[in-house]
């Protein structure tokens, strides 16, 4: 600028006495606040004003000298002892000096170690633009934090004021908080980040950014730039140290069981190896990383998948030796039988070996049982049983969930109708042995259950089932009886359900007795729909407390106006 401004003096300088006085005032002001500039000169046209020692512009930057005058209201936004140089067809000349006082501290400013701070330019946020960064993994990289103006100037407070400084790089290493005691303006922090960007570890989009957040909600926070629209930059993986291995769920790579967790250097990744069943292939993912498990890109590598013990027989793993051109390979493992094993990847080239890892394969199908196979739709209860066995038909010692869905015995890629009572369970050492219902709308249906797990276990139907659904007026039904602290099967019941149908719109009272004819509880529902319903009594009074075990009577009661539409009675137990 100061280059410029020679060559522009030196090029009017036959002009420089036209001028003959030139001053702003006041000589001491606030950044922001307009002064007055005054001019004299022997000729009138156009001028140009220009800080002195910087390249920021006044504001406004021109003027008119009209009749051997001009005065004009001007702002000054870079603080600092200065003065004002005019430029122009009058003319040039230097002002009188003046100091700029900044405002009140109102934000901070973040710069790289390579950045300039631009006082008062507000245009390019207070920095200069620079190439985009790029820092390597695990060293101490080096930021200054300013506390300024609304314009940018290094601006102290008067009491304490803290900062946080945060990272989308969940592992890095950060001072915090920072702490700007009063007068204070400025300082430098450094950050160690540990994920990389370069190559990509989650997604080709990674880039890094650094923000501080300060305690005080009336200034504002910033986020590191390179350039005034670009709050990113990027961080360089390290050399190839460590070799990871992630795991697949199923057969085809889609479903990960481990989530890779670069930055992480105690484990890389996210979650444990899940149980796989025998005989079906399973994706194992291999990477090449550096010391803080980044993927590693570039590389070709010869790494091979070793298991401890030999595989059963009829176990395969493809391929044995994968090159990691791009820092990652893929193998696919399959094992014939249950065990624990264990594995681990090596690279005898540059003697580097993984962590090991157990692979836990579990048994790879199911029989169901049902008792009885013919079944009254929302009222009676079967008995489902259903076992999960190994590839040699060993019944397998396991512990996942298990999924149920009802679909058509004729077509077993379509859902039936009607809806079971319960679809997910948790099996216990490789069984599950409880009472279901199913209900439809259908009035005979043909049914088979579904069994599918959440470890890819080849799905399994059970045999058909006959479902028939109970006429319209003639079946109420209540269950369990006996209820309370009673288990069926394991499974403890201690609601009493009673489902109805209404042939037509009803009011319904259900009333409960104790032997002696004393009410115990009584229900009322005016023009309940046509249609199935269903409520449930927790063996409690009217009063809210738990009724004694022993017999009582339900009157259930269906009426329109003065017509009963049909009335019921039934005995229930209740055992605490």
């Amino acid at each position: 600028m100061k280059k410029f401004l020679l060559i522009l003096a030196s090029f009017n300088i036959y002009l420089l006495a036209a001028i003959t006085s030139f001053k702003v005032t006041p000589s001491t002001f606030t950044v922001g606040d307009y002064v007055t500039i005054s001019i004299t000169a022997d000729r009138d046209g156009p001028i140009s004003f220009f800080l002195a020692n910087s390249a920021n512009l006044v504001h406004p930057n021109t003027g008119n000298i009209i009749g051997g005058v001009y005065q004009g209201l001007h702002r000054i936004l870079k603080a600092g002892r200065d003065s004002i140089y005019v430029a122009g067809t009058p003319g040039n000349a230097y002002s009188n000096a003046f100091t700029a006082n900044p405002k009140s501290p109102s934000r901070i400013l973040i710069l790289f170690n390579t950045q300039i701070h631009l006082a008062g330019d507000s245009i390019n946020r207070g920095r200069s633009s620079i190439s985009l960064p790029i820092f390597p993994v695990g060293e101490r990289i080096k930021f200054n934090i300013k506390l300024t103006d609304i314009f940018y100037n290094e601006s102290p407070y008067s009491d304490t004021l803290s900062v946080n400084v945060k990272t989308d790089d969940p592992y890095a290493i950060v001072q915090n908080p920072i702490y700007f005691l009063p007068g204070e303006t400025s300082k430098d922090i450094e950050v160690i980040f540990k994920r990389a960007t370069i190559p990509y570890q989650l997604s080709p989009n990674d880039k890094r950014v650094l923000y501080g957040i300060p305690s005080n909600s009336n200034f504002k926070g910033d986020t590191a730039r390179y350039n005034v629209n670009s709050p990113f930059f990027h961080v360089r993986a390290g050399d190839y140290s460590k070799l990871l291995i992630l795991e697949y769920w199923d057969s085809l790579g889609i479903i990960q069981g481990e989530i890779f967790d670069p930055g992480n250097e105690i484990v890389g990744k996210i979650s444990k190896f899940k149980p796989h069943p025998s005989g079906l292939s399973f994706w194992l993912e291999a990477l090449a990383c550096d010391r803080y498990y980044n993927r590693v890109a570039g590389n070709n590598l010869r790494v091979s998948l070793n298991f401890e013990t030999p595989l059963p027989q009829g176990s395969s793993v493809i391929p044995e030796t994968v090159s990691l051109k791009d820092g990652r390979d893929t193998i696919i493992v399959n094992i014939t039988s249950s065990g624990l094993y264990s594995c681990y990847l090596s690279d005898k080239d540059f003697y580097i070996e993984s962590s090991r890892e157990l692979v836990d394969i579990r048994g790879n199908f199911y029989n169901i049982t049902i008792d009885p196979d013919t079944i009254l739709s929302c009222t009676q209860l079967f008995r489902f049983i259903l076992r999960y066995y190994d590839a040699s038909g060993l019944q397998a010692n396991s512990n996942h969930r298990v999924f149920l869905i009802p679909v058509l015995a004729s077509n077993r890629n379509q859902r039936s109708k009607g809806f079971l009572s319960d679809t997910v369970f948790n099996l216990t050492q490789g069984i599950l042995d409880v009472y279901l219902r199913y209900c439809t709308t259908i009035p005979v249906e043909e049914i088979s259950i579904k069994v599918i797990d959440e470890i890819g276990t080849a799905p399994f139907f059970s045999e058909p089932i006959f479902v028939n659904s109970f006429s319209a007026g003639e079946t109420l039904l209540v269950y369990p009886n006996p209820f309370g602290n009673v288990k069926y099967t394991g499974v403890k019941y201690d609601m009493l359900y009673i489902e109805f149908y209404l042939p037509e719109p009803s009011d319904v009272e259900i009333f409960i007795y104790d032997p002696f004819g004393h009410p115990v509880r009584k229900f009322k529902f005016p023009l309940l729909s046509t249609g199935k319903h269903k409520i449930a009594w927790d063996g409690r009074n009217d009063s809210g407390k738990k009724v004694s075990s022993g017999s009582y009577i339900l009157i259930f009661n269906a009426v329109k106006g003065a017509r009963t539409i049909y009335k019921k009675t039934k005995n229930i137990s209740v055992i605490w």
